[in-house]
C-alpha cells in the first residue's frame, strides 16, 4: 500500500468521524486503491513486452529481470518502463 501523506495523517487526527472506525477504514481503502490503480497502470504500460504479469510477485520479477537488462546493457535508461 502507498504510505500516508501529512493532509491525510492530519485529517485522521483531527476529525471526529460519523462512526467509530470509519476514518480508518475509509484511509485504508483508499490507500489500497492506489495501490491497485499504480499495479494496473504499470501492467498496462508493459502490455508492449510480450509477457503481461497477473500478479503483483510476477510483477516484481519482471521489473527486476527488465532493471538487470538495461544495467547489463548499460542504455542510460533510468527506469525499467
Amino acid at each position: 500500500m502507498t504510505p500516508l501523506t501529512v493532509p491525510e495523517i492530519t485529517r485522521l487526527l483531527t476529525t471526529q468521524p460519523a462512526r467509530p472506525g470509519l476514518a480508518e477504514h475509509w484511509a485504508n481503502w483508499r490507500r489500497c486503491h492506489q495501490a491497485r490503480a499504480r499495479w494496473y497502470h504499470h501492467r498496462t504500460r508493459l502490455a508492449g513486452d510480450t509477457t503481461i504479469p497477473w500478479s503483483a510477485s510476477e510483477w516484481v520479477r519482471q521489473e527486476r529481470r527488465t532493471a538487470a537488462r538495461s544495467r547489463i546493457a548499460g542504455n542510460g535508461r533510468c527506469d525499467a518502463m
